[in-house]
């Protein structure tokens, strides 16, 4: 059977010795002597062995396909996320921000139809950041071509070229855009703290924590925990936690976070994981997956217990770039604690991955394939949320302009979160701020990240 390595793309878990619980070898097929089909052999045996829906597998595949074709042959229609790479020229393609660090929107005045690129998230120190790029700066061209329905095609292309480009920025005075300076934005790749933000808002002696976060990191457990002592020791009874940007990380992680704002034990359900029938079904506790993480603080209830927020719910912010271990999070708390989630619908990434690479000595099989081995649930056995996790409460954060700074209540999901927790008649409308601009979203570069980025990755196979 084809052997595997512990490859770590984005995300960190478990699954000590359940694929050693599994060592059938796969039945041998014909016979092939080329190099291409030896190539598609190590693959069909690949996704026969680990693949959700293996079931659905071709018995007679064409292994005289090239590769890349070869896999996709044998993915199954309800398979958005499964792929294959050479590590050269096939693979997944790369995203505005893991090249130049911002996510970005398109969006259109409703009553003239113009339309303007606006910065939503930028990393600080990035080539863009130094440049002055902040939330809510706008553009109305790239490399000289100004943004309309036959150019879009052009402008998002030039922003995944990983060239320099050149930004003509722009505001909105006296009803009109007004064009300034262009600015030139090269490649970077800035090394992103991802507790981005914590603070906390205060009315009536009531506090509500707020914390934006962008990544399940395991190398920033330590600040996320310093994060929640530093609310904790505020005396925080509401949380905000914002996952708009958030495409994931360390499942390890996530239950980190999960023990912070929920009351669970060692022993209790983090998720369950339910694979094909060699996998079966795997029930993974809080302990069991918080020893898999790389980071030791925090990797123990009772280091998380000392941080735990008394909150009889947890408000979670969210938009269709929300994904991953992000998704897992909202899923996996609502057996121990309600969620109030505020936003779009996330974008459904109800899966998890592992990567396989041809573990023999010499490597026969340059190519490496990231196959959907399971399918998650919580502790309650609920999941299928492959089309989106909804909110409770549909906001739209590009629906005015000017976009108000992360952690600001008039930030209009932080807005409809506050209205919440201290009523309407104590939190300013986000609509009735002057100088607003109504607009309608047409892009969002975050969105289009978010498809193309792993799904929960597995790691640690033995």
């Amino acid at each position: 059977m084809p052997t595997r390595s512990a490859v770590v793309t984005l995300l960190l878990l478990l699954l000590t010795g359940i694929l050693s619980c599994h060592n059938k070898d796969v039945a041998s097929g014909p016979v092939i002597t080329d190099s291409i089909g030896k190539i598609n052999k190590w693959i069909y045996d690949s996704m026969q062995r680990y693949y959700y829906w293996s079931g659905d597998i071709t018995a007679t595949p064409d292994y005289t396909l090239p590769s890349g074709n070869f896999f996709h042959s044998l993915v199954s229609n309800q398979d958005r996320f499964s792929y294959i790479s050479n590590q050269v020229d096939v693979g997944p393609q790369r995203t505005t921000f893991q090249l130049y660090n911002f996510h970005y929107s398109i969006v259109a005045q409703a009553a003239t139809d113009t339309m303007v690129g606006v910065i939503t998230y930028v990393v600080k120190g990035s080539v863009a950041y130094n440049s002055g790029f902040r939330r809510g700066t706008c553009f109305s061209r790239v490399n000289g071509v100004g943004i309309s329905g036959s150019t879009l095609a052009t402008v998002q292309a030039a922003l995944l070229s990983g060239e320099v480009i050149a930004l003509t920025l722009c505001s909105y005075t006296d009803g009109q855009w007004v064009e300034g300076k262009t600015v030139k934005v090269g490649k970077t790749n800035a090394v992103e703290n991802v507790v981005v933000q914590t603070r906390y808002f205060s009315y009536n002696g009531k506090k509500t924590g707020y914390l934006l976060y962008n990544g399940f990191s395991a190398d920033y457990d330590e600040v996320l925990l310093a994060a929640f002592a530093k609310l904790k020791n505020a005396d925080v009874t509401e949380c905000i936690i914002d996952l708009r940007y958030n495409p994931g990380g360390s499942v390890a992680t996530c239950a980190k976070l999960t023990g912070m704002l929920a009351p669970v034990a060692d022993n209790s359900v983090f998720g369950v994981f339910q694979g094909n029938a060699s996998e079966g079904t795997q029930v993974y506790t809080m302990n069991r997956v918080l020893k898999t993480s790389t980071n030791a603080n925090g990797n123990t209830i009772a280091a998380l217990e000392a941080n735990r927020l008394s909150l009889s719910r947890v408000y979670v912010l969210t938009t269709r770039a929300t994904i991953s271990a992000a998704e897992l999070l909202i899923n996996n708390l609502k057996p121990y604690l309600p969620v109030v989630q505020i936003g779009d619908t996330t974008l459904g990434k109800d899966e998890a991955s592992i990567q396989i690479v041809d573990g023999r000595v010499p490597r026969q099989v340059q190519w490496v394939i990231q196959p959907i081995i399971y399918k998650l649930q919580n502790a309650n056995y609920k999941g299928g949320y492959h089309t989106g996790i909804a909110p409770d409460y549909a906001e739209d954060e590009l629906s005015a302009l000017p976009l108000a700074d992360f952690g600001a209540a008039s930030d209009v999901l932080i807005n409809r979160a506050l209205q919440l927790i201290y009523g309407t008649n104590v939190v300013e409308s986000v609509g009735l701020r002057k100088n607003t601009l109504f607009v309608q979203k047409r892009f969002q570069s975050a969105e289009a990240a978010a498809k193309v980025l792993p799904v929960v990755v597995l790691s640690h196979l033995h």
